[in-house]
C-alpha cells in the first residue's frame, strides 16, 4: 500500500485521531480550521477519520477549502467515512469518491474510504438488523470496494468490533486487491478498562494483587469518586485469582486494544502474510468497562482522563502491524457546534474542567501527553533499529579483537 513519507512537508507517523462524529463541516469546525489543525499538529498527528454525509467532507468551507483540503494542507491524511450507511442499500456515492480522490491528488495522497462503520449495529441499517446481516453486509462491501478502487481510492474494510467469524473467505472477489494494497482493514480496537498489554499483563496472567495504595495511584484524583472507584478492592483481587489465565491470547479474547492480533491471525491464515491494517476507532475513554452485567470486567479500575493519556501514548509507542491509529475521539460539541452525545469521551471539551490548563482549559490530559511526547516516523524506527544492530556488531568486533 502506498503511504507517502511526507504530506505538505510533514513527516508521516502512526499517530491519528477520530474527529467529531459529524458529516458536515462547513458550519462547524471549518469556521476556525487553523485552530483544529494546529492542535492536531501540536500532538504530532498525521492521520484522522473524517465523516462525510454525502459530499460533506468535499464541500468548500468559508476559506474556499474543503475539510479534505484543510487537513491535507496541515499534513494530516483523512480516512473518509461515509455516513449514513443505510444498509441493506448498496453504496451510491460514486461521484463523491471521484471528487475526494481528485482533491487529494495534488498532495500525493491516495485516500482511504470506509463504508459502512459497524455493520452489526442497528444504526447502520434502514430498519432492524436482519438475522442474515453478515452475508448481506459482505456482499455490499465488495460492491463498495470495487467502486472505490476503480476510482483511484483505497477500500477500507470496517470492523465490528470483534467479529466472531473470519471475513476473508467470504470476500474472495477482493483478494487480488488486498494483495495489491488496494484494501485495508480498519479495526475498532477498544481497550475499555483493560491496559495496552492485556491479555499478557501480570493481572491477567498471574492474578497480581493490589494494595489500597496501588488503587489510589491508579485512580489518582478520582480515587474518592464513587463513579470510578466502584469495585471494592477485595472483590477486584478475588476476581483476579478466579479469572487469571496465563495461556490467554488476544486471539481468544479480542475485547481489548490488542484485538488487532486476531485480524493479523486471519490474514496469516488466508494470505500467508499480514496485509494493510489500521485503527479507525478504539483506544480508551474515561469510565469505560469491558463486558456487562455478570460478565463485567472488575479486575481493572475504570480509566480516568489520566489513564487515557497514559495508555494512548503507550499505544502509539508500541510496535504493531497497524500503519496508523485513529482512536476515539478528538472533540464532540466543540468541533460540531453542539454536543453529539459523547462529551466525556472527547479529548477537547467542557467535561473534566479540573484537568484543563490556563493555556487550554478545554484540553484533557491526553492532549498534553501527546504534545510532550515526540512521535517517531517509520524511517526513524528503522534508523534506530539499524543503530542498535551497528552498536551490537561493533561491540562484537571489539570482543573478538581481544581474543
Amino acid at each position: 500500500m502506498f503511504i507517502p513519507t511526507k504530506v505538505s512537508g510533514r513527516p508521516v507517523n502512526n499517530r491519528g485521531v477520530h474527529l467529531s462524529a459529524i458529516g458536515h463541516h462547513v458550519d462547524a469546525w471549518l469556521k476556525d480550521p487553523d485552530y483544529w489543525t494546529d492542535l492536531m499538529v501540536s500532538m504530532n498527528l498525521t492521520h484522522c477519520v473524517c465523516l462525510s454525509d454525502s459530499d460533506g467532507a468535499m464541500v468548500p468551507g468559508p476559506d474556499g477549502r474543503s475539510a479534505i483540503q484543510v487537513l491535507l494542507d496541515a499534513g494530516i491524511q483523512p480516512v473518509i467515512r461515509f455516513v449514513p450507511s443505510n444498509l441493506p442499500r448498496e453504496f451510491t456515492h460514486m461521484d463523491h469518491v471521484t471528487t475526494a480522490v481528485t482533491q487529494a491528488e495534488p498532495y500525493g495522497v491516495k485516500l482511504i474510504f470506509q463504508w459502512p462503520n459497524e455493520p452489526g449495529n442497528y444504526r447502520e441499517w434502514v430498519k432492524d438488523v436482519p438475522d442474515d446481516w453478515w452475508p448481506i453486509f459482505l456482499d455490499r462491501w465488495q460492491g463498495f470496494a470495487r467502486i472505490v478502487i476503480d476510482r483511484g481510492g483505497i477500500a477500507g474494510f470496517p470492523d465490528g468490533p470483534c467479529y466472531d467469524e473470519d471475513p476473508f473467505p467470504r470476500i474472495t472477489s477482493t483478494w487480488d486487491d488486498w494483495l495489491a494494497g488496494n484494501c485495508i482493514y480498519l479495526g475498532h480496537f477498544y481497550g475499555l478498562n483493560r491496559p495496552p498489554d492485556y491479555p499478557y499483563d501480570a493481572i491477567q496472567r498471574e492474578g497480581l494483587q493490589w494494595t489500597e495504595d496501588d488503587l489510589k495511584e491508579a485512580l489518582g484524583p478520582w480515587y474518592d469518586d464513587p463513579g470510578y472507584n466502584d469495585v471494592p478492592l477485595d472483590v477486584m483481587n478475588r476476581k483476579r485469582i478466579e479469572q487469571m489465565d496465563p495461556c490467554l491470547t488476544a486471539i481468544d479474547d479480542d475485547t481489548c486494544w490488542r484485538g488487532f492480533e486476531k485480524v493479523e491471525y486471519w490474514m496469516l491464515l488466508n494470505f500467508g502474510k499480514v496485509l494493510p491494517m489500521a485503527l479507525t476507532e478504539g483506544g480508551w475513554t474515561p469510565g469505560a468497562r469491558a463486558g456487562g452485567g455478570p460478565n463485567s470486567e472488575l479486575r481493572y479500575p475504570k480509566p480516568t482522563p489520566d489513564t487515557v493519556a497514559k495508555y494512548t501514548t503507550q499505544m502509539f509507542s508500541e510496535h504493531t502491524p497497524m500503519l496508523f491509529q485513529c482512536p476515539w475521539l478528538l472533540a464532540d460539541g466543540d468541533m460540531a457546534g453542539g454536543d453529539q452525545g459523547w462529551p466525556y469521551d472527547a479529548w477537547h471539551g467542557w467535561t473534566f474542567p479540573e484537568t484543563g490548563t490556563p493555556e487550554c482549559p478545554r484540553c484533557k490530559p491526553v492532549i498534553r501527553a501527546l504534545q510532550e511526547k515526540v512521535a517517531v516516523t517509520p524511517e526513524q524506527e528503522i534508523s534506530a533499529a539499524q543503530g542498535q544492530i551497528d552498536d551490537a556488531v561493533l561491540a562484537l568486533d571489539q570482543v573478538l579483537s581481544l581474543l
